[in-house]
């Protein structure tokens, strides 16, 4: 599976790695590949202007055990919204991420749930300034 991933995505379709949601889902394959392998899809092919709640849902189930990986994906996704406009991310599923990410003890953690939550407040989502 994963030498699959990485000849697709040396190919770089980006509209088949964007179909790459299904496969975060996937807990038979290990959180850290999902994670590091989501994030790097994140870099080339940004999300568009909806992130799916099946996508947030799994980030917060993984936010526990993995915070540094899903704030960097999370905010990696916010990252679309300077790029295409706009985006659409439901609050509810984003706080958590957002909240584990600025109260870290890890510098880097909370660089990325800072840049996160200051692309969200400057594209007007206010409902984000009460964590």
């Amino acid at each position: 599976m994963f030498a699959f991933f990485d000849w697709r995505f040396e190919v770089g379709e980006i509209e088949e790695l964007r179909g790459f949601t299904f496969w975060l889902e996937a807990e038979c394959l290990d959180p850290d590949w999902r994670l590091d392998a989501y994030a790097k899809i994140l870099d080339i092919s940004q999300t568009g202007d909806r992130v799916h709640s099946s996508v947030l849902t799994v980030l917060n189930e993984m936010l526990e055990s993995h915070t540094e990986k899903v704030v960097e994906c999370f905010a990696k996704m916010t990252d679309a919204i300077d790029k295409n406009g706009s985006i659409y991310i439901r609050t509810d599923k984003a706080k958590p991420i957002l909240k584990a990410g600025l109260n870290s003890e890890d510098e880097s953690v909370r660089e990325n749930a800072e840049r996160a939550r200051e692309t969200l407040l400057n594209a007007g989502r206010y409902n984000f300034l009460d964590l």
